[in-house]
């Protein structure tokens, strides 16, 4: 079994795995005004913002029998 330093240590590189690509990643958004091009938005700046909004993401909607990435 792993260390609590080794669990550490592997938590802290996750972390700063995640918050490179949440920084990385960058999205347009529309602009809410006609004809401005669209806004560039990193992953990070989405899931703050979505935060503040209380937005969820939905879970798809399964129809019986329906197969589902298979």
């Amino acid at each position: 079994m792993a260390s609590m330093q080794e669990m550490e240590t592997k938590l802290a590189q996750v972390e700063r795995k995640i918050d490179f690509a949440m920084k990385t990643i960058k999205l347009m958004q529309q602009s809410p005004l006609v004809g401005m091009p669209p806004r560039v938005v990193s992953l990070l700046d989405l899931y703050i913002e979505s935060n503040r909004a209380g937005l969820e993401i939905a879970a798809p909607e399964v129809k019986e029998g329906e197969v589902v990435n298979g």
